[in-house]
């Protein structure tokens, strides 16, 4: 057993979101130092913990506190006891750590022994135990600065998901209402190869087109457009539509329009006031999306992540999502926990002499993958060390365009930690 002066007090705070629960243990011996005792989630109650942290650097030469980054209301305490105890951390007197739940879980069987209970009295002793065990990390709260691009990252996902939403709403909505105006033709060849392909508004993405747009601004109504002659549409067209529309677009639309089944009247005048309001709606979503991307150009400089902008294809808007998602760089050992953390790791097996690597795992942060994926597809377009690292893995075969661009976005991801980590800017005689 170790002396009194070599034993460190573990304490293990059990966030709640009124009333949280603390206990102190010997590390030697996981031995209770007193009694588990509950503290509201105030200023009285951050008082207490105070006090009673004072009075154990008294007694031992170290003390370790730690408690679960469960949910928001560890955020307040944490900043609080960084702020007061600020010289005992510093000195290392007292260590600030978060414990991942998953740990303290194991830690709670292994001190039952395999009982199922469950107290907040039981988790102090659990998250002590990791404590004693170094199943640990260092507390690392956000700053207003990373906190700010984060809320932004959250508004920006926010908005991308109510604009797909309200845009497959859209979609159907048209389908209804103007039968035939968009087909993929492409899928339509291959499932019917015997009939000839039809001839749709646009061939892709309809609503980022100017003649859709047109369309569903000024005239959604499709008995208002079959009523139009030739020279009527090409005007209308040439007033509305971007660029120098010619006859054969203000025909196709015509034919389209001639040859949908439409429903009756009094049917479309219900259909178009729906489409109306959700038009209106798409566009305020697509404005509020435009200001966000301006706020990211104001929000990147001035943090961490503006060594990103260094590298070609990173623009702010990338930037910020990969900050907004990583946090702390200092919180992953590595590019490859960080590849991880986004779910990118492959599946693997072994048993004897078997080994089997198989599909991505995806345990991870979706919205981490889809920025990690957008990052590689435009570095592979403007980063040349990334460029050839595309093009090895592609090989010419367009159905290993994805895998391609996800081996793009790994060796992005290894540049990005690196420059965020070291705060580096990119240099091609140095990141190759």
């Amino acid at each position: 057993m170790q002396n009194q002066s070599q034993i460190v007090a573990l304490v293990g705070l059990d966030i709640g979101k009124n009333v949280h629960e603390v206990g102190s243990f010997r590390s030697d011996t996981l031995e209770a130092l007193h009694e588990p005792f509950s503290l509201y989630n105030s200023q009285t109650g951050f008082e207490q913990l105070a006090s009673h942290l004072d009075s154990l650097l008294t007694t031992y030469p170290r003390v370790e506190l730690g408690n679960e980054p469960t949910g928001i209301y560890y955020e307040a305490i944490g900043q609080h006891i960084q702020t007061r105890f600020e010289s005992a951390i510093t000195s290392g007197r007292l260590a600030y750590y978060l414990v991942n739940p998953q740990l303290v879980k194991l830690s709670r069987q292994a001190l039952q022994k395999g009982r199922p209970r469950k107290s907040d009295a039981i988790d102090t002793q659990a998250i002590a135990r990791c404590l004693q065990l170094k199943q640990v990390c260092p507390a690392r709260l956000p700053t207003a600065q990373n906190l700010e691009i984060e809320q932004w990252a959250l508004r920006y996902r926010r908005g991308e998901h109510y604009k797909r939403q309200v845009s497959n709403r859209l979609l159907s909505q048209l389908d209804r209402l103007w039968p035939g105006a968009f087909v993929n033709v492409k899928r339509f060849q291959a499932i019917h190869p015997e009939l000839e392909p039809p001839v749709p508004l646009v061939q892709t993405r309809p609503l980022e087109r100017q003649l859709v747009r047109a369309l569903l601004t000024y005239c959604p109504n499709p008995y208002n457009v079959l009523a139009h002659t030739e020279a009527e549409m090409l005007n209308f067209l040439r007033a509305h539509v971007g660029g120098r529309p010619g006859l054969h677009t203000a025909r196709k639309v015509l034919r389209n329009v001639r040859q949908a089944l439409l429903p009756s009247p009094d049917l479309v005048a219900v259909y178009v006031l729906a489409i109306t309001h959700d038009w209106r709606q798409y566009q305020q979503l697509e404005r509020d999306q435009e200001q966000l991307m301006a706020e990211a150009q104001r929000l990147v400089p001035a943090s961490p992540a503006a060594v990103l902008l260094s590298v070609p294809g990173i623009s702010p808007y990338h930037a910020a999502r990969y900050l907004a998602l990583v946090g702390h760089v200092e919180r992953f050992a590595s590019a490859d926990h960080l590849w991880a953390f986004a779910g990118f790791d492959p599946v693997y097996q072994q048993s004897g002499d078997s080994r089997w690597v198989g599909h991505l795992s995806k345990r991870g942060d979706p919205a981490f993958r889809d920025t990690l994926y957008l990052i590689g597809q435009s570095t592979a377009r403007h980063c040349p060390p990334i460029q050839q690292a595309f093009r090895r893995a592609y090989r010419g075969q367009r159905r290993r365009r994805v895998l391609a661009t996800i081996h793009a976005a790994h060796k992005a991801n290894r540049l990005l930690y690196h420059l965020l980590l070291h705060q580096e800017c990119y240099c091609p005689a140095v990141h190759r």
